[in-house]
């Protein structure tokens, strides 16, 4: 290392140097230059980490009062930041980096999400402002066939949205009918079809009964399949959403569950439909067996059934069982139903490159998720959901035979998933019905390196950019709104109507801009697919970039 020590002539204001303070100045001149030259290559400037950014964000509702209860993060890459409130409808993210950062945000209490994509300059103070429409609520009256009301029923409300090509429900907000029979569900987000369920106070358990009130869907549908969609407007306050509901006669079920040695386990019998979804809500109950396996569980209205069992690992390194049986309840009660629960299924998974590995090697672990499809979690069963692997590289889970969703994380630049196979299937898409085939069986997941990035800047009839705008890019090969859950592209574009190009698969797309967020209810996702005629088709060859201009589609 080269150490150089320095003397430097000093000059004090309002004096000028004397002669000899001169001379001794430009005796420095030459020795500096040398220097100078010296610490030229080795030493340049340092650099300086470029100064934080941030955005501060206001949210209103619909006529200009702020909304207090919000819960913010931005997300910039990888990175979540937190935020910092000023006051009711106020609030700043500080310290982000520079680039694009996309800020979410939601009412506290609802799952509605709204979001805003900003592209950040070094030290740049951006702005988002959100205006959020007003809550809407349902009110009425459940009443049995004479008029009598029914107190304490509970009425629940359900959102629907496609994943993986599949309509999955879950539960949103629920009330409980008051001694009159009244109820009221108030915080609805309006333009979003919910269904309405009614149905007895608690899942639990009851004596053998010759009748039962049956959960019911709006208005008086005993499937979730005949029930009528409600969607309201904003601010709308809906009321007389009356349920009329009769008894009907109940049915006991019971029947053993059996493992090679006697013990105790535990069950779920739940409404066979639907069959997936993040909770049920048409009435499910819980119990477990006797020391020998049997069970008996009684009130159960005409339908059909799902039967889970499971006895958990008693301790690590022993094994947990799992076990389904379909269960139809018609006309009597249903005796003998047999489950035989078999130890968990472990999974060997594979991330493989398509073709020849790229020279540079992938550094970055991929997050490869395993979920259960039905939204069943079971303590001490699933105690595995998936984990990190390299690229190539492998990966292990162990599961129950059932439906998983699975997916992989983390991937940039050009690569997306390109095949998904399990047990000579693909499962690309769909659901991975695991132990679908006995003895061992092995995932594949391939990594393509070629992908198009599409990108896209959205502009109104003028040719003016649309800040914050909705991108659509449906691909060829899609034949139902249903299938863009599975390979529809649904992005949010800048503050200055830019789409950052995104990877896709080499094909053929109908491009749409829209100035109404996009989400996979069936709402959007059918909006969506009968306005693809309207759409710019674009081709994306195999490593191309293509930034495709469209005017956007003007939605109410």
């Amino acid at each position: 290392m080269l150490r150089l020590a320095l003397t430097g002539v000093v000059h004090r204001a309002g004096r000028k140097p004397r002669a000899r303070e001169r001379a001794a100045g430009a005796r420095l001149l030459l020795p500096c230059a040398i220097v100078a030259a010296l610490l030229g290559p080795l030493a340049p400037a340092q650099q300086r980490d470029p100064p934080p950014s941030s955005i501060r964000c206001t949210v209103r509702e619909t006529g200009g009062l702020p909304i207090q209860d919000i819960l913010a993060d931005a997300f910039c890459g990888p990175i979540r930041f937190h935020t910092t409130m000023e006051g009711p409808g106020r609030f700043v993210f500080r310290g982000l980096p520079a680039g694009t950062c996309r800020v979410e945000i939601r009412r506290a209490g609802l799952w509605t999400w709204e979001t805003r994509v900003l592209r950040l300059l070094p030290g740049e103070s951006a702005t988002a402002d959100f205006e959020l429409p007003r809550l809407g609520a349902l009110a009425g009256k459940l009443a049995d066939d004479e008029g009598n009301p029914l107190p304490h029923f509970q009425v629940r409300l359900l959102r629907r949205e496609y994943d993986r090509g599949v309509l999955r429900y879950a539960i949103g907000r629920t009330a409980t009918a008051d001694d009159e029979g009244r109820y009221r569900i108030p915080d609805i987000p309006p333009g979003i079809g919910h269904l309405l369920v009614a149905r007895p106070p608690a899942d639990r358990e009851v004596d053998e009964v010759p009748s039962v009130y049956p959960p019911v869907y709006y208005p008086d549908a005993d499937t979730i399949g005949a029930a009528q969609t409600i969607t309201l407007r904003d601010g709308e306050e809906r009321e007389g959403m009356d349920f009329r509901i009769s008894r009907t006669p109940a049915f006991c079920v019971a029947g053993s569950i059996q493992a090679g040695t006697p013990g105790v386990f535990q069950y779920i019998l739940r409404p066979a439909e639907p069959a997936s979804g993040m909770a049920t809500f048409g009435g499910q109950r819980r119990g477990q067996t006797d020391a020998e396996g049997n069970f008996r569980t009684c009130g159960w209205p005409r339908g059909e059934y799902r039967l889970l069992s499971w006895r958990p690992a008693p301790q690590p390194g022993m094994e947990a069982f799992y076990g389904t049986a379909e269960v139809f309840v018609a006309d009597r009660h249903s005796e003998d139903v047999r489950v035989t629960p078999a130890p968990r299924i472990p999974l060997a998974g594979r991330l493989v490159w398509d073709g020849q590995p790229p020279r540079e090697p992938f550094e970055q672990p991929l997050t490869v998720s395993i979920r259960p499809a039905n939204g069943v979690i079971l303590a001490n069963v699933d105690t595995s959901r998936g984990g990190t692997a390299s690229l190539p590289g492998e990966f292990t889970f162990l599961g129950r035979q059932d439906d998983y969703d699975v997916a992989v994380q983390g991937l940039r630049g050009r690569l997306y998933v390109k095949g998904m196979v399990y047990a000579g299937e693909s499962v690309l898409g769909r659901p991975m019905r695991l132990g679908a085939r006995p003895g061992p069986a092995e995932l594949t997941v391939t990594i393509g390196q070629d992908g198009a990035l599409l990108g896209a800047v959205v502009t109104d009839r003028e040719g003016g950019a649309i800040p914050h705008a909705w991108v659509s890019m449906v691909p060829e090969h899609a034949t139902s709104a249903a299938d863009l859950s599975v390979s529809g592209i649904l992005q949010q574009t800048d503050q200055s109507g830019r789409l950052d190009p995104v990877a896709v698969a080499p094909g053929k797309y109908r491009v749409l801009g829209w100035n109404w967020k996009l989400d996979r209810t069936p709402e959007s996702l059918e909006r969506i697919w009968g306005a693809r005629s309207r759409a710019t088709e674009v081709t994306a060859d195999s490593a191309e970039t293509v930034e495709v201009k469209v005017a956007v589609q003007e939605i109410d």
